[in-house]
């Protein structure tokens, strides 16, 4: 979906970004989550999931990445 708004340059530079604010942050469940649902929106579903899993491990009450 996103990948047709936006060239692959575009969504190297957002996902380097997560990756940035986690190097910093890796206890940020909600960027944990948005990479996932970037990574998901590419079609990397494996990755998505670890990200997801990730976010649930930090905050199990985050809903939004079950």
């Amino acid at each position: 979906m996103w990948s047709s708004l936006l060239d692959d340059l575009e969504i190297q530079v957002i996902l380097g970004s997560f990756d940035k604010l986690l190097e910093n942050a890796a206890n940020n469940s909600y960027a944990w989550n948005w990479k996932g649902n970037i990574l998901s929106n590419l079609g990397r579903y494996e990755e998505s999931i670890k990200c997801y899993d990730d976010a649930i491990e930090l905050n199990t009450n985050y809903a939004s990445a079950v």
